[in-house]
């Protein structure tokens, strides 16, 4: 049985969903969370709201009991008036995530490798 979690972190909230595929069987939801977020979804980006971000989503993922193998994490936003994405997909293995991130601006797409470890 392997698990995915999937985090959205949009301008109203934070939502989070496990979902768990037995070898041959359905897909099921494991776990879902939502974590609304109020005025930060619209502060200009800055290192506070990165850090107040980080905090709800930490509590999100403790609260809805998000855990899997294989995460996935889609951050959208603006540059320049110009809407911009960025999806993270990794494994998890022990401390450490490690993947890849595809950046896209709607015209242009790049990918970059990411590792992230537990301090």
């Amino acid at each position: 049985m392997s698990s995915t979690v999937g985090i959205d972190i949009g301008a109203e909230a934070i939502k989070g969903i496990v979902l768990s595929k037995k070898k041959n069987g359905p897909v099921e939801v494991v776990a879902a969370g939502t974590m609304p977020i109020g005025e930060l979804g619209h502060m200009k980006d800055s290192a506070d709201k990165t850090l107040a971000i980080s905090i709800k989503l930490k509590e999100l993922v403790r609260g809805a009991r998000l855990r899997g193998e294989e995460i996935r994490v889609a951050v959208p936003g603006v540059i320049g008036g110009k809407p911009w994405n960025q999806l993270f997909r990794g494994k998890v293995a022990g401390g450490r995530i490690e993947g890849e991130v595809r950046i896209s601006d709607g015209e242009n797409t790049r990918m970059l490798q990411w590792i992230a470890n537990r301090p």
